[in-house]
């Protein structure tokens, strides 16, 4: 004897598929309670008339996936797949707005995007330094690198710049235009600079609280990095300690590309 059921309606049949019983939601439908009820069925929760005729059969099985193969298990209405569509929206927007107080999702997205910027920072960088490098062949490339973005950004000419830093004047001045270029690079080397930083902070402050023994094990970046590369902190408990290896040795890779 099982009880088969769907969001619409409960039975018990026995072994021969025959119906002892019957419960049908009557109750005014809309698609916000349709979204209850198949939340609460995703749960592995029983509907009121489930749970009706389970205390009315205690004996019988609970089967909810047995009214698949039932060939006279009532159609589903144009009405009621509207409702079931609408239903699916809502609780869409429910996993969303979940999602976002999920510290795993959270840590997803800050160490995602610390990894872009960093990305970004370390190629615009880069290419700042040369191209000081080429207009002032005598600068000191390594003792200035850590200055050069940000007095270049901050100068009205390559000219002040060369005295900030205290090289030569450039033999070969720049244009206006390719000041100006040269400018723009050396400002948005700084502010992604910045973003980088505010994400750091954002990180070590989450994973501070959210991995805390981690953290203090191996840095809050460190934690939050193999956070994200286990798939989250439940999965991350449970993973061997060789797992853990290689994805510290993926990270440790990862950080020198």
């Amino acid at each position: 004897m099982r009880i088969i059921y769907d969001w619409r309606l409960a039975r018990v049949i026995d072994e021969d598929l025959n119906i002892l019983d019957e419960a049908v939601w009557t109750a005014s439908r809309s698609s916000s309670k349709v979204a209850n009820r198949l939340g609460d069925l995703q749960r592995g929760r029983m509907t009121q008339e489930t749970r009706a005729l389970s205390e009315r059969f205690p004996d019988a099985r609970l089967d909810p996936f047995g009214h698949l193969d039932i060939s006279d298990w009532p159609e589903v209405t144009i009405e009621e797949e509207q409702m079931v569509a609408s239903a699916a929206t809502i609780l869409a927007r429910r996993g969303v707005a979940m999602s976002a107080g999920d510290p795993d999702r959270r840590l997803d997205m800050l160490v995602s995007s610390q990894t872009e910027l960093r990305s970004a920072w370390t190629t615009i960088e880069s290419r700042c330094i040369e191209w000081a490098g080429l207009l002032l062949p005598t600068l000191d490339l390594d003792a200035k690198r850590d200055l050069i973005p940000s007095v270049i950004a901050s100068s009205e000419s390559l000219q002040v710049a060369a005295s900030d830093l205290g090289t030569d004047p450039p033999p070969h001045p720049p244009g206006v235009e390719e000041w100006c270029a040269m400018k723009e690079s050396a400002e948005r080397c700084i502010g992604i600079a910045k973003s980088l930083e505010l994400s750091e902070q954002a990180i070590r402050s989450l994973a501070a609280n959210y991995l805390p023994t981690l953290s203090k094990l191996v840095g809050p970046l460190g934690a939050a990095k193999l956070c994200v590369l286990a798939g989250g902190r439940e999965r991350l408990a449970r993973m061997p300690s060789g797992s853990i290896q290689v994805l510290g040795a993926h990270a440790a890779m990862a950080a020198h590309r």
